[in-house]
């Protein structure tokens, strides 16, 4: 009985919480709505409405604050709606003449390149060096920026932007080395593939569970039977 009380003071709370919001809104307090919603989510985490209600309105008012932006365009690409999610981070981008910041060309790299638009993702890389020319583009865009190459057939400038993965800095950067590794199995090139799984291979604390499975794989296909057998054993023992 006591729970079915607190659930319903509860569900009144966050209705209260969701008519506030669209008061607020309508009237143009944009923060006040915001921290409505807020209010709402933490109270019900598993509501999907409510995150669903914050997504649009940093969307839709173009409230784009770096954490809250990402968080939208994530919660879209989980429900689906990947074009709308890529929408609002190019919008954001197009809004920064100075330069967007790195996580968010990342995230939309990310986005477009699981849908296999990795021209768009890959132009979206190159403006962003582009404007901060003086800077070194980050690890990750460069990784990201030679998958699309990659991808885009151009194998010569993939491997000049691979080139930064070295081996003795291969424990530092094991997501991103595997990362160019798997792009390039699934691509069909085993022998620069192979040579970025064997970086990791003794190199760091803990060897991914199917690193020797992935090594493997590449010998089979490069027709190496001997030391496709070897990594495959020390993947069962």
């Amino acid at each position: 009985m006591h729970a079915l009380i607190l659930n319903s003071a509860v569900r009144n709370s966050l209705v209260t919480e969701l008519r506030i919001f669209f008061k607020c809104r309508e009237q143009g307090y944009v923060d006040q709505a915001g921290y409505c919603l807020m209010k709402a989510i933490k109270a019900d985490p598993k509501d999907v409405t409510f995150r669903g209600h914050l997504a649009r309105l940093f969307a839709e008012l173009g409230h784009y604050q770096r954490a809250a932006l990402k968080a939208a365009a994530k919660f879209y690409k989980k429900c689906g709606q990947v074009e709308y999610s890529v929408r609002i981070l190019e919008d954001y981008m197009k809004s920064q003449p100075d330069g967007a910041n790195a996580s968010v060309v990342d995230l939309l790299g990310t986005i477009l390149m699981e849908t296999k638009a990795h021209d768009r993702a890959l132009q979206h890389i190159e403006q962003a060096q582009a404007v901060n020319a003086r800077k070194e583009l980050p690890l990750n865009l460069k990784i990201k920026a030679g998958i699309c190459h990659a991808h885009l057939g151009n194998m010569e400038m993939a491997q000049v932007l691979f080139n930064d993965l070295k081996p003795e800095k291969a424990s530092k950067h094991v997501d991103l080395v595997t990362e160019a590794a798997d792009s390039l199995v699934g691509l069909e090139h085993y022998n620069p593939a192979l040579n970025y799984y064997l970086m990791l291979e003794g190199n760091i604390e803990k060897e991914n569970d199917f690193l020797c499975l992935k090594i493997a794989r590449c010998y089979i296909s490069l027709k190496e039977r001997s030391q496709a057998i070897l990594f495959h054993s020390k993947d069962i023992f």
